[in-house]
């Protein structure tokens, strides 16, 4: 059976395409792209990309994915099934016995008044050059240089950690982040504004009826948007560009396909959307009737998260009385 690398290869060849021409079209790099014709799937970043490669590589070619992802999954089976069986187990050979070694001579002793005393500073010269490059080697013997050493570990260690965590910001409706007002000021938006209560966040524009607020927090190629509120959600998606994408709700997959440019869709769930794709740069997407724009402009593998916070309102400071009615 013709391997899916081939079934590629020959479909792209024959519609006088080149890898080149394929990467523009799928935004795939040429390495990968070379790895799946030749069915080198090691090379690839892993199970999900090696799925969404393929699927995004025979749209391009005009094919139906599905087929070609029922034979990748064969062409796995195969190639693990003769690994997990392993080499057949050897029965252990029968030794020789070795023939008795000879005696060892007996060792020249010296008698005690030969032999040679060593000085003192001699003995703890030769006992700090065998330490080796431990702590004598290092000279962190002395307190004060080891506790120098530990707090620039600690140190770097914060500076990596302020560095890498994931940033958090507020997402206002349209997209934009929303502006941080604390100390009881005012943020003005587009056709009004919204006074900020002390310590709290306050999105741009007009808010009727006290509209969530809806968190972004972008890390790696997950982007989380956190609605700080009461669920259902209600996902509306507008797609710029023809698009493959998966969606679940609440866990079940309820689409999975490519749908055509200009066309919208809706989805709902009670706590969780899920949504992933390789072209997030060509959807606009709302949230319970609030615009967020376009998630990412990322061209590799995005996944889009959207759940309703645990504890809504903890944390955010939006303008609520103490009778539960929204700022304005």
């Amino acid at each position: 059976m013709e391997s899916v690398g081939s079934i590629l290869r020959r479909r792209r060849e024959e519609m006088g395409l080149s890898l080149e021409e394929v990467q523009a079209r799928t935004k795939i790099r040429i390495r990968y792209l070379d790895a799946i014709e030749r069915g080198d799937y090691e090379l690839l970043p892993g199970e999900v990309y090696v799925r969404g490669f393929l699927r995004a590589y025979a749209e391009a070619l005009e094919l139906d994915p599905r087929p070609l992802l029922e034979q990748y999954r064969r062409e796995v089976a195969a190639l693990a099934s003769p690994e997990e069986e392993g080499p057949a187990p050897q029965e252990p050979q029968p030794r020789e016995a070795a023939p008795p070694a000879p005696p060892a001579p007996p060792r020249a002793t010296l008698p005690p008044r030969a032999r040679t005393a060593v000085p003192p500073r001699a003995r703890a010269r030769n006992h700090g050059r065998a330490a080796g490059p431990g702590r004598a080697g290092l000279g962190l013997r002395s307190p004060a240089r080891f506790l120098g050493v530990l707090m620039a570990a600690v140190l770097l260690a914060g500076a990596l950690g302020y560095v890498l965590w994931p940033r958090t910001r507020p997402v206002a409706p349209g997209g934009k982040p929303a502006a941080t007002q604390t100390g009881g000021g005012q943020a003005a938006g587009k056709g009004g504004s919204k006074t900020g209560q002390p310590g709290g966040t306050a999105t741009g524009g007009s808010q009727q009826g006290g509209a969530a607020e809806i968190r972004q927090t972008v890390s790696g190629q997950t982007v989380l948007y956190t609605l700080n509120g009461q669920g259902p959600l209600r996902l509306d998606v507008r797609f710029d560009d023809r698009v493959w994408l998966e969606v679940k709700a609440d866990g079940k997959t309820v689409y999975s396909g490519t749908l055509p440019a200009g066309s919208e869709r809706s989805w709902t769930a009670e706590r969780e959307l899920d949504i992933v794709t390789a072209r997030p740069y060509a959807m606009t997407v709302s949230l319970n009737g609030q615009s967020l724009g376009t998630p990412s402009r990322s061209t590799q593998v995005t996944y889009l998260v959207f759940v309703v916070a645990a504890n809504p309102g903890a944390g955010t400071g939006q303008g609520q009385s103490p009778g539960g009615s929204s700022g304005t």
